[in-house]
């Protein structure tokens, strides 16, 4: 009978229980020659034998179980030695005896660290941290290997969305004076409506291309600040008039008292 990843087996007198795999199983693991720390490549041989001798009910099923896990990590291109040192009956009942040891007896405060892996200056990175840290008692350091960008990111370009939330700086072509605006949405679109408002309606930038003929460079609009919350970006907005030159009946609506 099949159950997870468990063979169980019904004799007379008891059950016998190995590890299961389906009969597509493709043993596709962690390959030597990948780029991926060793520390990892030999924990997953670690877990591997661990987890047949947790499972395996007896020193037969124990050792036909190894002999599977042997052939796999060779068809990995595993070096033989690291296979022979960790894929045998002793190192099995260690891993066994150690478990039941940490459980007894909780170790020392775990304290992880992770650093990008880059071959094997992250490897000599994280031993030298490790040294650092391992006269400070109750203290274990786990170093973890963090990816870093691939190809693909590193070359990926990526589209900058559009601002919203902001106060915006207008200048003016012919002058140094400028707007100074917040909106809630988005920044083209309030741009836009300054655009479409220069003859009719009563905006300071309107106000001031009809009294000084000047005009308006909307294609240096720039974002001075981004903010979220409302009362702060008018906050922002009336600091932002007071030290800019900024044009006539160009007002916030906060008022600010400052000494």
């Amino acid at each position: 009978m099949n159950f997870l990843d468990l063979k169980i087996y019904k004799t007379r007198n008891l059950f016998r229980i190995c590890v299961f795999r389906k009969p597509k199983y493709t043993a596709k693991l962690l390959a030597w020659d990948s780029h991926t720390p060793v520390q990892y490549k030999i924990g997953l041989l670690k877990t591997l034998v661990y987890r047949a001798a947790k499972i395996c009910s007896d020193k037969e099923l124990l050792l036909s179980e190894l002999g599977t896990l042997f052939k796999i990590f060779c068809a990995l291109h595993y070096p033989k030695s690291k296979i022979r040192k960790y894929c045998n009956i002793k190192f099995a009942q260690n891993c066994m005896i150690n478990n039941i040891n940490k459980q007894q007896n909780p170790q020392s405060k775990k304290i992880y660290f992770g650093i990008p892996y880059v071959g094997n200056k992250s490897q000599v990175y994280a031993r030298k941290v490790k040294e650092y840290v391992k006269p400070i008692s109750n203290v274990k350091l786990q170093v973890f290997y963090k990816r870093g960008l691939n190809l693909i990111e590193r070359l990926k370009v990526r589209k900058q969305r559009p601002a919203r939330k902001c106060v915006y700086k207008i200048p003016c072509q012919n002058c140094t004076k400028c707007y100074i605006g917040e909106t809630g949405r988005l920044l083209n679109t309030r741009i836009y409506e300054h655009q479409h408002s220069l003859k009719s309606a009563k905006t300071a930038i309107a106000e001031h291309v009809r009294n000084t003929q000047h005009k308006i460079d909307f294609s240096k609009v720039s974002v001075l600040s981004g903010e979220r919350y409302d009362f702060r970006r008018k906050i922002l907005e009336a600091l932002f008039m007071r030290k800019n030159d900024t044009f006539d009946n160009n007002s916030s609506s906060v008022l600010l008292h400052l000494w």
